[in-house]
């Protein structure tokens, strides 16, 4: 527990950001599963590769997933690894909105945002910070909280919903990356409006935190999208879906 503290008290380098990263993807892949399909799995991870290709963020291996899970999320953790669920795959009407919620998510980790948390987090262990990224991943940030209450993992802060302001950087990141990789613009506030009225349907039935309750959309975050959609020039690029 020392040893774990002390390494958290340090600033986070991209070594350490890739080996958190490393070990929680592990810590994913045990508790949560993923998706095995061949073909669906290539699918995800050339489409992502087109969009990492277009990070402002270098230094990192990107690595894309699909995590086993009903419900619509999407999710990063340090280091380049990102995940769609299933369920996010079944409610896209299209690549160009897929494209965008994964830009969108290379967004949030090329603005180190996680890091960025971790560091605000000096107090809280490695193997704390481990275990709050799968529950974060499984429930969300309530989840994690909720674990954190029941002493089974400390500091359940870490990988609480980002900020409105991160969420506007990574809009504003994840959308020129989408229409520099082909795709529309326009499709992540598409998939954020019609989620936002399938969601109020089921106000009064119980289900499972999503990416849409930790990355509100807003009438005013709509407009912002639509408003900046109408300055990128999208690149004439086939599909990933029409190329394989």
């Amino acid at each position: 527990v020392t040893a774990g503290l002390a390494l958290a008290c340090v600033p986070l380098t991209t070594e350490r950001e890739i080996a958190l990263g490393r070990s929680a993807a592990q810590q994913v892949e045990t508790e949560m599963g993923l998706v095995r399909d061949p073909e669906l799995v290539a699918y995800v991870r050339a489409l992502g590769a087109r969009l990492a290709a277009l990070s402002p963020r270098k230094d990192l291996g990107y690595d894309f997933n699909v995590v086993d899970m009903a419900e619509a999320n999407a999710f990063a953790l340090p280091g380049g690894h990102i995940y769609v669920s299933r369920g996010l795959l079944a409610i896209s009407n299209s690549e160009d909105e897929l494209a965008n919620v994964i830009g969108h998510e290379i967004g949030h980790v090329a603005a180190r945002h996680h890091a960025r948390q971790q560091e605000r987090q000096q107090q809280v262990g490695v193997a704390a910070i481990l275990g709050t990224l799968a529950a974060a991943a499984l429930g969300g940030a309530e989840a994690a909280e909720s674990v954190g209450q029941r002493g089974q993992i400390a500091g359940a802060g870490y990988l609480a919903a980002h900020s409105r302001d991160q969420e506007r950087e990574a809009d504003t990141l994840g959308q020129p990356i989408a229409a520099a990789a082909g795709y529309d613009p326009r499709a992540i506030a598409s998939i954020l409006d019609r989620m936002e009225r399938f969601i109020a349907t089921l106000t009064h039935e119980k289900r499972a935190p999503s990416f849409f309750d930790s990355h509100p959309t807003t009438p005013e975050r709509v407009s912002t999208l639509n408003q900046r959609a109408a300055t990128l020039a999208r690149a004439k690029v086939a599909p990933i879906a029409v190329a394989m």
